[in-house]
């Protein structure tokens, strides 16, 4: 059986579900997403305040100014 890939959605999703879980300590939570603790709580904070949109990757400024030689 071949290995399953996820998106960098699926995972905040699923980190996010196991942390409401609340089952392991959060630090250790991080530590099997290879991620820190600061990290964690800003996708925490972004799927409170927003849900799951919050966990999409933000759109930078650059976007918006495509186009423009500066």
């Amino acid at each position: 059986m071949p290995w399953e890939q996820s998106s960098p959605m699926d995972q905040k999703t699923q980190f996010v579900s196991e942390y409401l879980r609340d089952t392991i300590s959060f630090t250790e939570l991080c530590d099997r997403y290879g991620i820190s603790r600061k990290t964690g709580y800003k996708w925490i904070d972004r799927y409170q305040a927003e849900g799951p949109a919050g966990l999409a990757a933000p759109v930078s400024s650059a976007t918006f100014i495509s186009g423009r030689n500066a």
